[in-house]
């Protein structure tokens, strides 16, 4: 293994950390990758860019920094705008150099080991209203607040609420390998896959964030589809369901986090999501072609009329980004960026789908659930009608882009070959 080879094991294999730590050391891996993957290139004479599909991410990071300069605050869009090429060069950098094949084994069992503690210090944050580390849930105050768990949770992560996030999304691909060896594994594989991604999805469950729990979902739903065959799949929903009730019967402000989304989505107009969409199809609406500019939504927002302010109690505005990625995209860099983020986006999946075909033969099962795992979840990012974080954000776009180095290391023939 070269050192580029055990650079991209590392950062793979540390990632989560990066994540727990926050932005600044997600960044840190973002630029060092970046910076590694062109001194590579330009060294060896390469072509840094090869596909169409990157080319047209070119085309929409320069389009990002043009626009930028017509901004309200030009310096805060220009930095979000110039930043973004780190994170094609970080896939580009794991799809060139990470050789999952030989690695994807010593990876997840870290990662398992991680996720496990991050489900036990939020399941002790449930029972407790403190994690290991003395970090109180929401609105809990020790020795003061009758109620161990009265709002929402956040683990290791302290008050930024995104544990659910980071199981949900950082587990994606790790769900259909356990799914897989659920159904061709050994007996003791097939009950340690069980379990785990019953912990999971029962974590993410309580932690009340509804986004990352339809996530985890998703993944059981399309790893049952793809992989499971009807027995196994009867036997996870029961168990699974079995746990969910048991801690949906313990926690009074589960029961109103599900009446909450049901009012949600019966009166979407007028809720707290509902509310922003709006005022980010408004902003919009205020500059079609080229938009606000990244990182300016907020600043053109809070000068539009709010037309609805009597029907409803939640905020016209959100304080950061329009909680769904294309009204984002939309909302931020206007028709023209949107027709070109789309168009990289249908492209990346062809390119991913097409490759993917052509060696699927060549590949195991367990490398074949991996990719699979990886490219729907890529799919399923841009699902239209989801709430999202801030798609062009450090730690919140790092794991889209994450998947997207994981399945080009797949997809890399020269990988499947090279014995470590």
């Amino acid at each position: 293994m070269d050192n580029y080879n055990k650079i991209a094991f590392y950062i793979v294999l540390i990632f989560p950390v990066a994540l727990i730590l926050g932005a600044p050391s997600v960044n840190f891996f973002l630029i060092l990758s970046s910076i590694y993957f062109l001194y590579r290139k330009i060294k060896n004479k390469e072509k840094i860019f090869r596909e169409k599909w990157e080319y047209i991410f070119l085309i929409f990071w320069i389009y990002l920094i043009i626009i930028s300069f017509s901004s309200i605050d030009l310096f805060k869009s220009f930095k979000a705008s110039f930043s973004q090429i780190r994170f094609l060069l970080f896939s580009l950098f794991l799809g060139f150099y990470l050789n999952l094949f030989s690695n994807y084994k010593k990876i997840f069992f870290l990662w398992k080991l991680i996720l496990i503690f991050v489900c036990f210090d939020v399941i002790y944050q449930f029972f407790n209203g403190v994690n290991f580390f003395g970090f109180p849930a929401e609105h809990f105050t020790p020795g003061v607040s009758k109620f161990s768990h009265i709002a929402r949770l956040g683990g290791v992560f302290n008050d930024e609420l995104v544990v659910g996030s980071f199981l949900a999304k950082l587990s994606y691909p790790l769900i259909f390998y356990l799914a897989y060896t659920f159904q061709s594994g050994k007996l003791y594989m097939k009950i340690s896959s069980l379990i785990l991604i019953i912990l999971l999805s029962v974590t993410i469950f309580i932690t009340g964030e509804r986004l990352s729990f339809l996530i985890i979902l998703s993944a059981i739903f399309f790893a049952s589809l793809f992989i499971l065959d009807f027995k196994k799949i009867i036997i996870l929903i029961v168990l699974l369901s079995s746990v969910g009730l048991i801690f949906y019967e313990q926690n009074r402000f589960l029961k109103t986090r599900v009446k909450e989304t049901i009012q949600i989505i019966l009166n979407i107009q007028n809720s707290s999501y509902g509310r922003i969409f709006q005022s980010s199809y408004d902003v919009w609406k205020k500059n079609k072609l080229t938009g606000s500019g990244l990182k300016n939504y907020h600043n053109e927002c809070v000068k539009l009329e709010d037309n609805n302010k009597k029907n409803s109690i939640f905020p016209y505005c959100s304080p950061t980004h329009s909680h769904n990625i294309l009204l984002q995209v939309m909302s931020e860099t206007g028709l023209i960026g949107l027709i070109i983020f789309v168009v990289l986006y249908f492209y990346l999946l062809k390119y991913l789908l097409v490759k993917y075909s052509r060696i699927k033969h060549e590949l195991n099962d367990d490398i074949k659930s991996i990719f699979v795992g990886c490219y729907v979840f890529i799919l399923i990012t841009l699902f239209p009608f989801i709430t999202s974080g801030s798609f062009f954000t450090s730690w919140n776009a790092s794991f889209f882009w994450l998947h997207i180095g994981l399945a080009l290391s797949i997809l890399n023939k020269e990988n499947l070959y090279y014995k470590s």
